[in-house]
């Protein structure tokens, strides 16, 4: 080691480290590490490294990085988990470039000349994304970077004065609140984004909002809807929420179009025609440990919802069971085999006329890169009667 290379690489630590309690972890003291580092002659002896001490150094400096990520991952989870918390979810990935979006944007009128609101701004994801526009940004915990975000609970005093507005609320849902012990806005909504989503339609004409994927089937704020995205990826870093891109203008409207990605899917009234018709039948008994009809509800890696015989449900099953589910209900005298066919047809066609938009999406993604989706009771309802109906004909 001519060259010395280890001392060098030493000394460049030298600052961030102890090298006593390093020289220490390798049996040594002090003076013979920096000895050693130095090329040091002493008693007409040159210290220099050996392998077999280069190897021991190594390795504890291995461990020590080791435990320095640890650590720093543990402070990383605890900002996580407050963001997770207080709803708080910052965008990654650029939903803007969406064909559809940009259709609706550069539709507004003067945008040039108009100063864009992100009540919502976090860390100024979407005013980067974006760029090239007059914004205004607000945050009740504005954090540094290049953009000026003004200090303001814009949820109990909102910004007056903006035409447009481009943000990601958040998400909260109000019983994770209370469980929580924390605060939620006196309001009938169940979710801090649609009571902020209400305030900003109050406030702005027009709006492009980043909220759950699960708003398609809400049925809220459709009056003036111009179109939905849903976003077939990841969209933030430290989570795999599913999410749609929902844009409003001032025109108000009795229909609206629903993108995936780049792939339009269709109107919503158009899409609805092909939804089941919701029966009410009572014969239907959900969560029943004897049932003979079991239902797999959520997508898998590389599996899909699907009807399986009770059996075949071996977990144990709960009234509050929402995945893994068993149904009683099924007259003796069908053959169970046939029904359980008819039904997963059904399913089948179900999903592929109606493109899976009024299924719920669920977090993770399929080996395909969509967003699982998991079936309500109502639609698994209205599949049973439908197929007993068929095989009663």
């Amino acid at each position: 080691m001519k060259d010395n290379k280890v001392g060098k690489a030493l000394e460049d630590i030298a600052e961030h480290i102890s090298l006593s309690k390093l020289a220490k972890s390798v049996g040594k003291d002090k003076s013979w590490l920096y000895h050693k580092m130095r090329n040091d002659i002493v008693n007409g002896v040159q210290y220099r490294f050996s392998a077999t001490e280069c190897a021991l150094l190594a390795e504890q400096l291995k461990r020590l990085a080791d435990n320095i990520r640890q650590c720093a991952d543990t402070i990383e989870g605890v900002v996580v988990e407050e963001n997770r918390s207080a709803g708080k979810y910052f965008t990654q990935t650029n939903v803007f470039e969406y064909t559809f979006f940009k259709q609706w944007f550069e539709s507004i009128p003067n945008l040039d000349n108009t100063t864009i609101l992100e009540p919502f701004a976090g860390d100024c994801a979407i005013p980067k994304m974006l760029g090239g526009y007059r914004w205004k940004c607000y945050d009740v915990e504005p954090r540094k970077g290049d953009f000026k975000v003004v200090k303001r609970d814009t949820i109990n005093n909102f910004p007056m004065g903006h035409r447009v507005c481009v943000t990601n609320p958040p998400y909260l849902a109000k019983n994770s609140a209370s469980r929580r012990g924390l605060r939620f806005p006196e309001c009938a909504h169940d979710n801090l984004y649609k009571y902020c989503l209400e305030l900003i339609l109050a406030n702005c004409q027009y709006v492009a909002a980043i909220v759950p994927d699960s708003f398609i089937q809400s049925g809220l704020f459709t009056e003036r809807l111009y179109g939905v995205i849903s976003i077939p990826e990841k969209v933030f870093e430290d989570t795999e929420y599913p999410v749609c891109l929902a844009m409003f203008s001032p025109k108000k409207s009795a229909d609206f179009a629903i993108w995936r990605g780049d792939t339009f899917l269709g109107s919503y009234r158009e899409l609805s025609k092909t939804a089941l018709l919701e029966y009410r039948d009572e014969r239907w008994v959900f969560n029943d440990e004897n049932g003979s009809i079991g239902v797999i509800c959520a997508d898998g890696n590389k599996s899909r919802i699907r009807f399986v015989k009770g059996e075949e449900i071996d977990s144990e099953i709960k009234e509050s069971s929402r995945f893994l589910v068993r149904v009683s209900g099924l007259p003796d005298d069908l053959d169970r085999d046939t029904f359980i066919e008819r039904c997963n047809t059904i399913l089948e066609q179900y999903r592929d006329s109606t493109k899976d938009i009024f299924l719920n999406s669920f977090k993770g993604l399929r080996s395909d890169g969509m967003y699982r989706k998991r079936i309500p009771f109502k639609v698994i309802r209205s599949i049973l009667t439908y197929a007993l109906e068929r095989m009663m004909v």
